[in-house]
């Protein structure tokens, strides 16, 4: 087996254990990929003010990409080396739209380093910063760089409200979800902006050839990611629209899943699938 050049994985439900937090094993298989001179990629639609759970893995200088791909950052210098934001006047345009059609909706606006979320958005304090609250039209001024916009509609499943808002933004932005809830929870990106794209720009860079890299995901936003490279895996819990696409899965992300298989893979061997 070619060494692997590269190992890419999203960070929910996929390489974070339920207590969100990156398992022993896990963590010690990034450190052996490094050591193998395999980059390192951590791929996740949190922003960067959620991935203070990464500094334990600053010694393996992992390039993190975060925002559904819409921004890029170096770990160990704390430095964004890219970011993709909504034109302004496109982003409050769709705002607009999907406001007149389910008046019900609450929205947040991340920026790089920056997150403005509407009173109301969240009915529980998950205890992460928020940098500024109030309507989310305050904050989508010409010299703004949104990122990433949140679409929650309290009462409308995710995958409902998906279809709904998919339809509303007409290829406008790009549309996405990577948790399934009662009260549902939409992605929208810039065109063009994704996992996937992303991480072709990050092995770019790198000079390092995604036909020899392994991915990780479990939800729809991993799928980009995932259809690049040559050694594509998801979790044994993942969403069934990346079920159905066929790539070989491994077990459970409760179980280490990913650290086993990047282990296997370093020593030569395919990991054991469950199908």
């Amino acid at each position: 087996m070619t060494p692997l050049t590269l190992v890419a994985t999203d960070l929910d439900h996929t390489f974070l254990g339920a207590d969100q937090r990156p398992s022993e094993l896990n963590t010690h298989s990034m450190f052996a990929a490094a050591d193998h001179g395999t980059a390192v990629v951590f791929a996740t639609g949190r922003p960067l003010r959620w991935l203070d759970l990464l500094e334990v893995f600053t010694d393996v200088n992992p390039t993190v990409i975060a925002s559904n791909g819409a921004v890029t950052y170096d770990l160990r210098n704390h430095r964004v080396i890219s970011d993709t934001p909504f034109p302004v006047d496109l982003i409050t345009d769709v705002v607009n739209d999907i406001s007149s059609e389910l008046p019900e909706a609450k929205f947040s606006l991340e920026e790089a380093r920056s997150c403005y979320v509407e009173p109301g958005f969240d009915r529980v304090d998950h205890g992460r910063p928020v940098t500024h609250r109030g309507p989310i039209r305050e904050f989508l001024t010409p010299d703004s760089r949104p990122v990433k916009m949140l679409v929650r509609a309290f009462g409308i499943p995710t995958e409902e409200l998906f279809e709904i808002v998919d339809g509303l933004v007409d290829g406008r932005v790009s549309t996405t979800f990577s948790v399934q809830l009662d009260d549902g929870l939409i992605e929208l990106a810039p065109i063009g902006v994704s996992k996937g794209a992303a991480l072709s720009a990050t092995a770019e860079q790198l000079g390092v050839d995604l036909a020899d890299a392994a991915a990780f995901g479990d939800m729809p936003n991993d799928l980009s990611m995932l259809r690049l490279v040559g050694h594509p895996f998801v979790v044994s819990n993942a969403h069934r629209r990346v079920l159905q696409e066929g790539f070989p899965v491994i077990g459970h992300h409760d179980t280490s899943a990913v650290g086993h298989a990047i282990l296997d893979l370093l020593d030569g061997r395919q990991p054991a699938t469950v199908s």
